[in-house]
């Protein structure tokens, strides 16, 4: 699209399945739009305002998020494939079964978001704050969580590889709940994956 929204104001909008790849739409304020099945492949996000949106099954593939706000942002099913979110809030974040496959999250704000069955794999989440946060059944192959504060998350049935870097004081207890599968790839399973015992590494 290319279009030159830069700090344009769209709160409320109505934009369910438009086609907004490449837009430049750094800094705007989208609050409560709608833009479920929206492309936003390759689009410049950077400090946008985008809390409480409704971004479902929205595609925002290399997307930049950077900074920009997404607290309690619905995107279930949305694809987020090597999208730059890096220090992005998405505290309370809706991510169900989102593709965030090679994402880069490092810093992002991530507390108390809803990541149930959500592909994370290779993807950078260095020093991410995900206390609080749902990882069930979610899939971290090769993801880098080195610095991650996982305080009182939820890790029951996240699978894993031998490649994901764990923070060291998590790296031990993965371990130990885990399960290896028949491809290689691990399963948290054991009390090790609830949110006490997650916690209680911290204690």
């Amino acid at each position: 699209m290319g279009a030159q929204d830069t700090d344009a104001v769209l709160r409320g909008a109505q934009l369910r399945g438009a086609d907004l790849r490449g837009a430049d739409l750094r800094g705007a304020d989208l609050r409560g739009s709608h833009l479920s099945g929206a492309d936003l492949s390759q689009a410049d996000l950077t400090g946008a305002h985008l809390s409480g949106a409704q971004l479902l099954d929205a595609r925002l593939v290399e997307a930049d998020l950077a900074g920009a706000y997404l607290n309690g942002a619905h995107l279930n099913g949305a694809r987020l494939i090597d999208a730059r979110l890096n220090d992005a809030r998405l505290k309370g974040a809706h991510l169900i079964e989102a593709d965030l496959s090679g994402a880069r999250l490092d810093g992002a704000d991530l507390r108390g978001a809803d990541l149930r069955g959500a592909h994370l794999n290779a993807a950078s989440l260095n020093e991410a704050h995900l206390c609080g946060a749902d990882l069930s059944e979610a899939s971290i192959k090769g993801a880098d969580l080195w610095g991650a504060d996982l305080r009182g998350s939820d890790l029951q049935g996240v699978v894993w590889s031998a490649s994901t870097n764990w923070p060291a004081n998590l790296e031990r207890l993965a371990q130990d709940a885990s399960e290896e599968l028949a491809d290689g790839t691990f399963r948290i399973s054991g009390r090790g994956g609830s949110s006490h015992d997650t916690s209680s590494v911290y204690s």
